[in-house]
C-alpha cells in the first residue's frame, strides 16, 4: 500500500500540486511586493522581489522590463542586458511585436553606449526589420529615427541629426510619448550646439531634461538626461546650466538612497562645480567618492574615469605631482585622456617640451572647433608660457570667437584672460590692463576665486612692468590670501619668486622678464642657451641683455653676474 505519512496524508500528485500552488502564491506575493518596491523607487528590494518571484515563476514581459530597469539603476549592467533579451522574446511570445522591437532599440542604446558595437548592430537591425514587416505608422518608428539621429550627431553631422530628431518628435507628439519627445529634444540640443546656436541649443536640453523629470515613464532615461544636459553644457562652459542641473539630479538621486548607477555620475558633476568654487577638500571628497560607488566591473564605462581626473587635477593644483600623474595614467587606463590636464602638470614640473608636444598633438588631432573649445584654455597658457607666441595668437582669437558664439560668462572670462596674457607675453602691458580688468571681474561674479587670483598675479606683472610697484604688491597679496586658502602650492612658489624678484629688481628697474635672463646669464648660459630655454628667439635675448646693461649700469656679462650675485639673484 501507498505510503501517505510523508505527505501529510496527502497522495504524491496532490501534494506536488499543492507544492506548486504555494509556489504560485508566494511568487505572486513576491511579484506584488517587487512592483510596490518599484513605484516607492525602492530598486534594491525591487530587484530582489521581482528576481525572486522569476526564479519561483518565469516573469512576463511587462515585469522583466521592470527587473531590467531596476538592474540598470543598481549598475548590474550584464544582468541588465541579459533580462532586456528576455523581455524581448517574452513580448515577441506574447504578441506585442512593437513592444518587442523597442526593447531591441534599448538593448541596441545600450550596447552602443558599453562599446559592444556588433551586438548594438544586431539588436538595431531587428528594430529595422519590424518596421520593414509593419504597415502602420508605430512609436517604434520614432525611436528608429532617433536612433539614426543620435548617431548623425555622434559622427559630427548636425544637420541630419536635427532632420532625424524632427522625426522622432512627430511621432511622439503623436502617440503621446514622453520619453521619445525628450530623447529627441536632447538630441536637437546637441545638434544645435555643433552649428554654434547655444540659446536654441541650450533651450533644447532645458526642454528635453523638463519633459522627462516631470512625465517620463522611464526612471534610468531621468537620470540619462540629467547626465547628458551636464555634460553638454560643461563642454562649452555654461557653468550656471551645468549648476542648475547638477543641483536637481543632486536631489533626484538622493530622494533615491538604493540608487547605484547616476549617484557616481552626479558627485563627479558635483565635484567639478566645486573644484571651479574654491571648495577644494569637498571637491576631492566628492570624486574619490564617486569611485567608491561604482561595480569594480563597470570602471571604464561609468564615471570612474573621469572622477581620477578631477582628482588628478585637484593634485596638481597642489604641487602633489607625483599624486597627479599616477591619477592621470589610472585615468587613460580607463579610456579618458589625461589632457590637458597632463600636459600643464608638465609644464609646471618644468618639462616644456612634453607640455609643448602634448597641445600640439591635442591640437592636431581635434580639428572641429565644437570640440576644441574645452582643449583652448590650457593649450593658450601653455604656449604663452612658453613664448610661443605666434602659435597661441590664433588660438586666442578662436576662443574669442567661441565665447562670443556660445555666449557664456566663463567662456567670456576665458577669452579676457587669454587676449590679457597675449597682450602681457607680446610686451604689451598697458593693453593687458583692460582684458585682464574683464577676466577678473568675470571670474568674480562667477564665484571662482582661484581663477580671480590667478589673474591678479598677471596684473601684477603688468603693473610692474609699468613701473606700479604698489598695485603690484597689492594684487600679489590678494592673489596670496586665495592660493593660500585652497593650498594652491604651485602659485604661492610662483608668487614667492616673483616677490624676490620685485625686491631684487625695484631699484634698478628690471622687468620680470630681464630677471629671468639675468639669473640665466649669472647661471653661466650662453644667449643661444638661453633664447632655447626660455623659447625666444636669440635676437629677443641680446636685447633684453642690453637693456639689463643699461638700467644697471655695467658693461659686460661679468659686471652683470656680479650684480645678480649681490642681490641674490644668482
Amino acid at each position: 500500500m501507498q505510503d501517505f505519512r510523508s505527505y501529510g496524508g496527502l497522495s504524491r500528485n496532490q501534494f506536488r500540486f499543492d507544492c506548486y500552488r504555494r509556489a504560485v502564491s508566494r511568487a505572486q506575493q513576491l511579484l506584488e511586493q517587487g512592483r510596490h518596491s518599484y513605484q516607492a523607487r525602492a530598486w534594491a528590494q525591487a530587484y530582489q522581489q521581482l528576481a525572486d518571484a522569476d526564479e519561483l515563476e518565469p516573469l512576463s514581459a511587462s515585469d522583466l522590463e521592470r527587473l531590467a530597469m531596476a538592474a540598470a539603476l543598481l549598475a548590474r549592467e550584464k544582468t541588465q542586458i541579459s533580462v532586456l533579451e528576455r523581455a524581448h522574446h517574452a513580448h515577441l511570445a506574447e504578441g506585442a511585436p512593437e513592444q518587442a522591437a523597442l526593447c531591441a532599440f534599448w538593448l541596441g542604446l545600450r550596447l552602443g553606449i558599453v562599446g559592444e558595437r556588433a551586438r548594438a548592430n544586431f539588436w538595431f537591425r531587428r528594430l529595422e526589420e519590424f518596421l520593414e514587416r509593419s504597415n502602420e505608422p508605430c512609436r517604434a518608428s520614432g525611436y528608429f529615427a532617433l536612433q539614426q539621429a543620435w548617431q548623425a550627431v555622434v559622427t559630427q553631422k548636425p544637420d541630419a541629426a536635427l532632420q532625424s530628431a524632427a522625426t522622432a518628435q512627430q511621432v511622439a507628439h503623436r502617440f503621446d510619448d514622453p520619453d521619445l519627445e525628450a530623447l529627441a529634444a536632447s538630441v536637437q540640443g546637441r545638434a544645435w550646439l555643433q552649428l554654434g546656436e547655444s540659446e536654441r541649443g541650450l533651450g533644447a536640453l532645458d526642454h528635453s531634461v523638463i519633459t522627462i523629470a516631470e512625465r517620463g515613464q522611464s526612471p534610468v532615461l531621468v537620470g540619462v538626461l540629467y547626465c547628458v544636459a551636464i555634460a553638454t553644457t560643461e563642454r562649452i562652459f555654461a557653468v550656471e546650466r551645468a549648476k542648475e542641473w547638477t543641483q536637481a539630479l543632486e536631489r533626484w538621486c538622493t530622494a533615491q538612497p538604493e540608487l547605484v548607477t547616476f549617484s557616481g555620475a552626479c558627485l563627479v558633476h558635483l565635484s567639478q562645480l566645486l573644484q571651479l568654487t574654491g571648495d577644494w577638500q569637498r571637491a576631492k571628497f566628492e570624486a574619490e567618492r564617486a569611485c567608491q560607488l561604482v561595480d569594480p566591473g563597470m570602471l571604464s564605462t561609468g564615471p570612474v574615469p573621469q572622477a581620477l581626473y578631477e582628482q588628478a587635477e585637484l593634485e596638481r593644483l597642489r604641487g602633489r605631482f607625483d599624486a597627479a600623474e599616477e591619477l592621470y595614467r589610472k585615468s587613460s587606463e580607463l579610456g579618458r585622456d589625461p589632457q590637458p590636464g597632463l600636459a600643464l602638470l608638465r609644464l609646471a614640473q618644468g618639462k616644456s617640451e612634453l607640455a609643448l608636444l602634448a597641445v600640439r598633438r591635442l591640437l592636431v588631432d581635434t580639428p572641429n572647433a565644437y570640440q576644441r573649445v574645452r582643449l583652448l584654455p590650457a593649450s593658450v597658457e601653455i604656449l604663452l608660457t612658453l613664448n610661443q607666441l605666434d602659435e597661441a595668437r590664433p588660438l586666442v582669437a578662436e576662443l574669442v570667437l567661441a565665447s562670443e558664439r556660445y555666449d557664456t560668462p566663463v567662456l567670456r572670462a576665458m577669452a579676457a584672460q587669454a587676449s590679457g596674457m597675449l597682450q602681457l607675453y607680446g610686451e604689451h602691458p598697458a593693453d593687458a590692463l583692460a582684458p585682464l580688468r574683464d577676466a577678473f571681474e568675470g571670474w568674480t561674479a562667477i564665484g571662482a576665486p582661484y581663477l580671480a587670483a590667478r589673474v591678479r598675479v598677471l596684473r601684477a606683472r603688468a603693473y610692474r612692468a609699468l613701473g606700479d610697484e604698489e598695485g603690484a604688491e597689492l594684487e600679489l597679496r590678494g592673489a596670496r590670501l586665495v592660493f593660500e586658502q585652497l593650498g594652491a602650492l604651485v602659485d604661492l612658489e610662483t608668487i614667492a619668486t616673483k616677490g624676490e624678484q620685485s625686491d631684487a629688481a625695484k631699484s634698478s628697474g628690471l622687468s620680470a622678464r630681464e630677471v629671468e635672463v639675468l639669473r640665466l646669464v649669472a647661471g653661466g648660459l650662453t644667449n643661444k642657451e638661453i633664447a632655447r630655454k626660455l623659447y625666444l628667439s636669440e635676437k629677443t635675448v641680446d636685447r633684453h641683455l642690453s637693456n639689463i646693461f643699461l638700467k644697471l649700469r655695467v658693461n659686460s656679462r661679468a659686471s652683470a653676474t656680479a650684480y645678480a650675485c649681490r642681490a641674490g639673484l644668482a
